[in-house]
């Protein structure tokens, strides 16, 4: 391992290649397979040219993008001392104004007509004790991440109205659980067990104020503990994974706590949204159990608004990494342009996940609530996206195995593929630009931005010190 800022010579392959050991390890060793273009091609044969599509396209895009960094404002003192900062943006941009920003003769953007259209951007930012921290009266850092996380969700800046954070959706999630958990009803929500003193009972939690407490040893118990993000923090270590998760999480919590709010107050402006979110539509963890009540959400929406005569909107889970990105990227060549194709069960273990044994109901049954896409556009970009299943839960699995990715029960793919292309840029690779926006005021970089939150994390330590 080199030191740090110590390069690499630019020659030290020469020994390597010269040395007659190697030489003669490599002479002795043959293909298993050799590699040819018809594998690739095989691979690429459930691609089909994307149907056209002449309608209207969503004149409104939200798009979100979350960001966590771990602040260690004192490297150098032991116990290790950690703040956890997790940014999240949302962007809102108009199709229509987009698409007039390129004058064609010139083939150029007006800066400040890209800088007009981005304005319309906002942040939510969370803080969450990390290492050798604890937050107001918490006796722990786990018990200061669950008080934290219950008062960062139930704040009233999350709510898009005068009453409903998001805290109160994860309410109204938790009530369509499809199991033991349910409650049916929106004012309450279970949790497995006090994650004080562990006792293996269900608790029932209510949607108040007022803080609640185990009947058992007393502790306080929040309805946020029923996403179990605490059993992720270490009290010592580093809790990077436990952001994450939250950062994932989140990010599907606020794209259905903004799609209810539209469903309730203004149903009629659904069917003109494109809702994007970075990832693909699944979430992992312990906080999987919520894409069985999202899978419920959706499909009861979608009832609703064709009983109103009206249009659903447009949901897409964009993966810019992961396996089924990485084996896109090896076969792109071979891809036809304009083509797209679904992610079967069994494309997916043959092709992607080899070394895998397949899921004894069907893959991602406890985890994902759409269907993967693979889409290489007229112009040779690739992507993969989500849709979401057209069905309320997976029941009877077989029959949802072979229903989830047939393509004609996803009759909106072709509005899809052409948002996509309509949204492509050349920012990065293989990117769209909701998501590469929102990603934009998102990134927390190491230098300066994480330097600055070190900074500033110091500064209140050694404040409350004094």
């Amino acid at each position: 391992m080199p030191y740090e800022n110590e390069s690499a010579s630019k020659a030290s392959y020469i020994d390597i290649i010269k040395n007659p050991d190697v030489q003669e390890f490599l002479s002795k060793c043959e293909y298993i397979q050799p590699p040819s273009g018809q594998e690739a091609e095989q691979a690429c044969s459930p691609f089909k040219l994307v149907p056209d599509f002449s309608g209207n396209l969503p004149q409104n895009i939200i798009s979100w993008d979350g960001s966590p960094y771990e602040s260690s404002p004192d490297l150098q003192s032991i116990p290790s001392t950690r703040y956890v900062f997790v940014k999240l943006s949302g962007i809102l941009i108009n199709t229509q104004k987009m698409r007039s920003l390129r004058n064609r003769e010139q083939n150029l953007v007006d800066p400040f007509e890209v800088a007009r259209l981005m304005e319309n951007r906002g942040s939510l930012h969370f803080v969450f004790p990390s290492s050798n921290l604890k937050y107001k009266s918490c006796s722990s850092v786990a018990e200061g991440f669950r008080k934290a996380l219950h008062d960062w969700l139930s704040h009233p800046r999350t709510a898009l109205n005068s009453r409903d954070s998001i805290e109160s959706t994860l309410f109204f999630l938790a009530s369509m659980r499809p199991d033991k958990m349910a409650t049916n009803d929106p004012r309450f929500l279970k949790i497995h067990s006090c994650p004080a003193c562990q006792e293996d009972a269900i608790l029932t939690i209510e949607n108040k104020d007022e803080e609640q407490f185990c009947p058992k040893c007393g502790a306080a118990v929040h309805p946020t503990d029923c996403l179990r993000l605490h059993e992720a923090v270490t009290e010592t270590h580093s809790n990077q994974e436990a952001a994450q998760r939250f950062m994932m999480t989140i990010e599907h919590l606020i794209a259905i706590h903004y799609i209810k709010y539209f469903l309730e107050e203004f149903p009629q402006v659904l069917g003109n949204m494109a809702f994007f979110i970075d990832g693909p539509l699944a979430l992992f963890g312990q906080p999987a159990w919520l894409h069985s009540s999202i899978m419920k959400f959706i499909n009861g929406m979608n009832d609703k608004l064709n009983k109103l005569g009206l249009l659903k909107p447009t949901i897409i889970g964009l993966q810019k990494s992961g396996q089924v990105v990485d084996f896109t990227n090896l076969i792109a060549n071979y891809i036809p342009n304009d083509t797209i194709a679904p992610v079967t069960d069994e494309y997916r273990y043959k092709y992607i996940l080899q070394n895998r044994d397949q899921a004894s109901k069907t893959f991602g049954y406890e985890t994902y609530y759409g269907q993967d896409f693979i889409y290489k556009t007229k112009s040779g970009k690739i992507f993969v996206f989500g849709v979401p299943y057209p069905f309320a839960d997976k029941n009877p699995v077989e029959a949802f195995n072979e229903s989830k990715s047939n393509a004609q029960n996803y009759p909106e793919i072709s509005s899809v593929a052409s948002l996509i292309s309509s949204l492509e840029t050349e920012l990065y690779k293989n990117a769209v630009i909701p998501i590469a926006l929102a990603h934009k005021y998102t990134a927390i970089s190491l230098f300066p931005g994480g330097k600055v939150l070190d900074i500033l994390t110091k500064a209140y330590l050694d404040k409350s010190s004094d």
